[in-house]
């Protein structure tokens, strides 16, 4: 729950007084740079192309650009009737990208502190000057980080089961006869793939 500066308080400190909070805190750092590597393969799963869309995925400078030229990209090459189940679902993954991008930027690069008014759980600080709350505290409970945490992994097997889908229509050779293979074995994964055939 947000609270104003005043309410919150407090002073700044390193958090090795709450291993459960730091526990949270480098999964969800962790574990979005795992989801990231993952919209990485989707670029290239989109592009048919790893070496092209590693170097254009990493060159770009924020979570939001290489969102972006994902879905431009699965605009492009999802537009037929046909392929509108996939494109909706690969925008719904990006929207969860989204969401828990800014989240973890918010947890990744606040500042931590013991709120004055005692409880269990820290807060962050981050200062925005440009804006007309030029400081933001929120108080972070080890549910809330867990929840966030959970949410990134979800996102990126969300993700990940899209990228199949992907490598099966645009991806190289090998990559095409694996998904083919995973389809065959395995008859959940033969339905997730139908409902976008």
């Amino acid at each position: 729950m947000a609270r104003k500066p005043n309410e919150v308080g407090g002073e700044l400190v390193r958090l090795d007084g709450y291993p459960e909070h730091l526990k949270y805190i480098g999964l969800i750092v962790t574990d979005f740079a795992s989801l990231e590597s993952t919209l990485c393969l989707t670029l290239w799963a989109l592009l048919g192309d790893p070496a092209r869309g590693n170097a254009i995925f990493w060159s770009l400078g924020s979570s939001k650009a290489r969102s972006d030229i994902v879905r431009g990209l699965g605009n492009e090459l999802l537009s037929t009737p046909a392929s509108k189940p996939l494109l909706d679902e690969l925008k719904k993954c990006l929207e969860d990208f989204g969401t828990v991008a800014n989240k973890r930027n918010e947890i990744a690069h606040a500042q931590w502190g013991r709120p004055a008014k005692g409880g269990n759980d820290p807060f962050y600080s981050i200062a925005r000057p440009a804006t007309k709350n030029p400081v933001f505290q929120k108080i972070w409970s080890v549910a809330d980080l867990q929840s966030l945490a959970d949410k990134i992994i979800t996102a990126k097997d969300r993700l990940s089961s899209i990228n199949w889908v992907l490598h099966s229509r645009f991806g190289p050779e090998n990559l095409k006869q694996a998904a083919k293979h995973m389809r065959k074995v395995n008859p959940e994964t033969d339905a997730y793939f139908r409902r976008f055939d």
